[in-house]
């Protein structure tokens, strides 16, 4: 999705589409969990990356805070098509002269 410029969101780290269901959301954790768990993975960052990824579902899953995360992303978004307009809208007055 990457919804903000060249950051991931908690749906990308977990592999799933922002509308995915709870049950698609606990699959998505526990089959990548078993990828970075620091038990199974000998990576200098599966520790790191199994936090990341424990944060993202612990968000995700509960109902209230997945909501207020969305909520953040649309503000993010709302507000970076905003500055991309007024970035926009000084340009064009380069390229636009007065009459």
């Amino acid at each position: 999705m990457n919804i903000r410029d060249n950051q991931l969101t908690y749906f990308d780290i977990l592999g799933v589409d922002v509308g995915a269901s709870p049950e698609d959301i606990r699959l998505a954790y526990r089959r990548k969990a078993r990828l970075y768990h620091p038990d199974y993975n000998v990576s200098p960052k599966a520790a790191e990356r199994f936090l990341v990824l424990k944060n993202a579902y612990d968000i995700l899953k509960n109902p209230e805070t997945r909501k207020s995360y969305q909520d953040q992303l649309v503000q993010s978004v709302n507000l970076n098509q905003d500055v991309v307009m007024d970035i926009w809208k000084k340009t064009m007055m380069d390229y636009v002269k007065p009459s």
